[in-house]
């Protein structure tokens, strides 16, 4: 029977970097072969670099020790795919948890942590994933463009194409331009959890979003705004196509 279940199962790639570092290498391969995933180990950061030029895994799964490390690995990733990241190490810093999900970061896990909620965060990553790429291609909203294909956001003949998280947070705007959406409703939407209380890395985020969106937008204008202990919202004002700034950078 059981040959028969793993026969009919749809098995997906895992890619697991940097884990034999950890002490918890052989759990964590276990865990993810029971939820259904082929692991492929890569013992290096640079290694991992070159079996995601190949081909894009389902998730990757990367061991933290030197959070400056594999920050540096997750902007390296997310130039050559889009597939889910979930970092787990030890209890780290809010400020380098935020540094990891500004570079990329899909979710971060600390141990110890239990086998189950190990694998539903893996589970919860692909989900967010597979939700964006299921979505319909493209969310217009005012003078711009959302093309959830290839994670861009177009106006004017330009485009710029973001990082997940930014992608995530800009998508979950640009779905209710206007609307104030709160904190925690943003970092369910671009993390799928509510455990980053002081909400560091939805400000790391928001930053660099605003930042890229200059592209577009005049500097006087602020196209995400800020309601001080309750949320942000996309200001339809400056969505608008005459906002938008006549020539944009290349």
């Amino acid at each position: 029977m059981a040959d028969s279940e793993g026969a009919s199962a749809v098995w997906r790639r895992a890619l697991v970097v940097a884990m034999r570092l950890s002490g918890i290498h052989t759990l964590v391969v276990r865990i993810l072969q029971q939820s259904a995933f082929r692991p492929h180990v890569a013992e290096t950061y640079t290694e991992a670099v070159v079996s995601l030029e190949h081909r894009m895994p389902d998730v990757v799964v990367v061991w933290v020790e030197e959070p400056e490390v594999v920050q540096a690995f997750v902007l390296q990733a997310r130039a050559l795919a889009q597939s889910p990241i979930l970092g787990i190490g030890p209890a780290l810093s809010d400020a380098s948890i935020a540094s990891l999900f500004a570079a990329g970061l899909d979710d971060y896990v600390s141990i110890p942590i239990g086998p189950l909620e190990f694998a539903a965060r893996v589970q919860s990553a692909v989900r967010r994933g597979a939700h964006l790429a299921e979505t319909e291609q493209t969310v217009a909203f005012g003078g711009f463009l959302l093309d959830t294909n290839s994670r861009a956001v177009r106006a004017n003949g330009s485009s710029i194409r973001l990082s997940p998280n930014e992608f995530r947070l800009m998508f979950a705007l640009a779905q209710e331009p206007g609307r104030v959406i709160d904190h925690d409703t943003l970092v369910e939407r671009v993390w799928g959890s509510r455990y980053l209380a002081d909400h560091t890395a939805l400000r790391t985020v928001v930053r660099r979003l605003r930042f890229r969106l200059r592209e577009f937008i005049d500097t006087q204008h602020e196209l995400i705004k800020t309601i001080h202990g309750v949320g942000y919202y996309l200001d339809e004002r400056v969505c608008s196509a005459e906002q938008l700034t006549s020539e944009t950078r290349g």
